[in-house]
């Protein structure tokens, strides 16, 4: 089996060495090998030549639309990807409807097509075929988010993904590969202020990073990997000396600041007023003596983003 690992570079001056595989925004794990799609691709019909073809077609006629529009809030051809296993391709107008390809290291994983319809600030797919779940699958709903000069698509479900995003300094992403649909050639544009996210996710944005203590740590589950050279992994719950009043919030991702020399990614978990409760999980490590263990003596951080200054 081979596993290619894909960690998006932070675009901020707030760098950290590169830290090990973890989920989500963290790190994509692709796998490419000769085995079956994975389970959650199974739930779907898979997409064969005739399938990549009627979507092709409608992305050329899409296209057609979109040099005709001229500027447009959200019509366009969007990227979503790792230039490995992910690598998703969004175009959609408001009559000819949207064309969406998934294609990775084994070929074309998800391919379909269909209406847009714009609902409250919301565009809601109507797509022809049974839309996957997860993998190979597209998103039904997303919410066009303007920055400055450039245009995203979010879903609801990764609003959250975004202000971590933000906070640690993956978006404005400088590269086309990243974790949500952006317009091609956008990510040479430039950002102006705070993305026009919902109220409740712009709230969210720190312009000053919030130093969290873990108060106690213990191991909630040990499984091992399919590959025995691989390890363990270990999920850990931490309890923290922060709460809602500080500003922390459910889902909310928080990096190992204290030790230097570990670079984990917490997950908020519960919230109360003073204090809350977060995950983190700890990938590959040998099984009887795992080399990353979190106390309390480690510091979290929430990040930050401050616009630049003009």
């Amino acid at each position: 089996m081979i596993r290619f690992f894909f960690l998006p570079e932070p675009s901020s001056a707030r760098r950290r060495p590169w830290m090990p595989i973890a989920a989500a925004m963290r790190v994509a794990v692709v796998v490419c090998a000769a085995l079956p799609m994975p389970l959650a691709a199974a739930t779907s019909p898979a997409p064969d030549a005739n399938d990549e073809a009627a979507v092709e077609g409608q992305r050329r006629a899409i296209r057609q639309e979109i040099a005709g529009l001229g500027a447009h809030r959200w019509a366009g051809d969007y990227y979503e990807g790792d230039g490995l296993g992910a690598n998703i391709a969004f175009t959609l107008a408001p009559n000819r409807g949207v064309a969406a390809t998934w294609r990775g290291c084994l070929g074309l994983y998800g391919a379909n097509r269909g209406r847009v319809v714009e609902e409250n600030g919301v565009l809601r797919m109507r797509y022809d075929r049974p839309n996957a779940s997860g993998f190979g699958g597209f998103p039904d709903a997303l919410r066009p988010v303007a920055w400055g000069e450039r245009r995203y698509l979010i879903p609801e479900a990764k609003m959250m993904a975004f202000v971590n995003a933000l906070h640690h300094g993956y978006e404005p992403r400088k590269q086309m590969h990243g974790m949500f649909l952006l317009a091609q050639g956008d990510e040479k544009r430039a950002v102006v202020g705070l993305p026009d996210l919902p109220l409740r996710y712009r709230a969210l944005l720190r312009a000053q990073p919030l130093n969290v203590r873990v108060v106690a740590s213990a191991l909630e589950d040990k499984k091992k990997e399919s590959n025995p050279s691989l390890g363990c992994n270990y999920r850990y719950r931490l309890t923290l000396d922060r709460g809602a009043r500080d500003g922390l919030a459910l889902d909310l991702e928080l990096k190992t600041a204290v030790p230097a020399t570990v670079h984990e990614t917490a997950k908020i978990l519960t919230v109360g007023e003073r204090t809350s409760t977060a995950t983190l999980t700890v990938l590959f490590h040998d099984c009887a003596r795992p080399k990353i263990v979190p106390s309390a003596q480690w510091r979290l951080t929430t990040g930050a983003y401050a616009p630049a200054k003009r």
